[in-house]
């Protein structure tokens, strides 16, 4: 029965991206072939191979007769166009079909052409009703009518056609209806295990069997896309106000910035001062305490020898992490009885300056 019958359909068009088509054939000897090409993203052309039952080929056979398709005439369909073009063309027997119409997006579409009728008979077919009809059925106590061979010698030994096949409509094969759960392109995962084929991956079929009937492929499951990276780029809103508001956020994150800098300059030169410290006298020298402005105290032993600047440097280090402290060079220290005065970079020793011997307790000023 497979002898005489063929079918060929195609639906594609050109635009930006190039020819893009899906065409699929199936001839008598149970070969069906099928390409898909699309240049979106810079895809490639994909073609596949394989081969049917002859069971396939009579429910195909049977889809085609009911459909009534071969009493149609696309002498009043709309003529391929820019949108697209679909051709099917069929050979049953003596009966030989040969159609070519526009993409049809809707049935408003057929409804509004000039043979509704006729057209609406193409329309299922090519969409809907093979979809239907060509779902895997299977009687559970019936054998699998599906094998694979290393070569077409051995497969026609054995009976059965060379290549992967797919498991349409075999009677014993497959059930009319996956149960809750299942998987939604119809097969049961276990499909292969019951066929004897140990080590089949389907994806590649179920992906040929939602090509041929016209509906979305779901295969596995692509992981989770992942997360935006910080620097991509983002949607903002425009306008004076958006662009006032863009300034505005701007000017605080520059002033962030520098103070983020400042902060990290401080913090290197406190570093240096606390290293560039003299070592404090055992005993003996002088001993100086300075009052800060909360009323707290620091202090330690110092050469009269050392430099006068070494005062300011261990009060700096000293309130490092006070929050209240002045900035270093913000300040002076001053002494009573005699009165004398560390400035912001004073020069000489603590001896120079007046701090020779003894203790002294010296006050820390602001300066404004």
């Amino acid at each position: 029965m497979g002898d005489d019958f063929y079918l060929r359909y195609y639906v594609g068009h050109k635009g930006k991206f190039g020819h893009e088509f899906l065409e699929f054939e199936v001839q008598p000897d149970g070969k069906l072939r099928y390409a898909n090409n699309s240049n979106y993203k810079n895809d490639t052309m994909i073609r596949k191979e394989v081969y049917v039952t002859q069971p396939v080929l009579d429910e195909l056979k049977r889809i085609v007769q009911d459909s009534e398709i071969l009493k149609e005439d696309d002498s009043n369909w709309p003529e391929p166009d820019r949108v697209g073009r679909q051709e099917l063309e069929i050979v049953v027997g003596k009966e030989h079909i040969s159609f070519a119409t526009t993409k049809l997006g809707s049935l408003l579409q057929v409804q509004s052409s000039k043979d509704p009728e006729g057209l609406r008979v193409f329309y299922y077919l090519v969409q809907r009703r093979a979809a239907r009809n060509a779902r895997p059925i299977i009687d559970d106590d019936s054998e699998v009518d599906l094998a694979t061979s290393s070569s077409e010698e051995e497969a026609d030994d054995a009976g059965v056609r060379h290549g992967p096949y797919l498991p349409w409509t075999v009677p014993g094969a497959v059930t009319a209806r996956p149960a809750p759960g299942a998987d939604p392109t119809g097969f049961p995962t276990d499909i292969a295990a019951e066929a004897g084929l140990t080590g089949v991956d389907l994806e590649e079929q179920k992906m040929l069997l939602a090509a041929y009937t016209g509906e979305a492929y779901e295969g596995r499951r692509a992981a989770p896309p992942a997360e935006l990276s910080p620097r991509a780029p983002r949607w903002r809103p425009t306008g004076p106000k958006a662009d006032a508001a863009a300034r505005e956020a701007a000017e605080r994150d520059r002033a962030e910035a520098e103070r983020e800098r400042a902060a990290r300059e401080r913090e290197r030169d406190l570093d240096g001062k606390a290293a560039r410290l003299p070592p404090e006298p055992a005993d003996g020298g002088v001993r100086l305490m300075v009052r800060l402005p909360d009323g707290a105290r620091v202090g330690r032993r110092f050469d009269p020898a050392d430099a006068a600047s070494a005062l300011l440097d261990f009060v700096d280090v000293a309130c490092r992490d006070r929050p209240d402290a002045p900035a270093p060079g913000a300040y002076r220290l001053v002494a009573q009885f005699p009165r004398r005065v560390l400035e912001p970079g004073a020069s000489g020793s603590l001896a120079d300056a007046g701090f020779a011997a003894g203790q002294d307790v010296l006050l820390l000023e602001t300066l404004t």
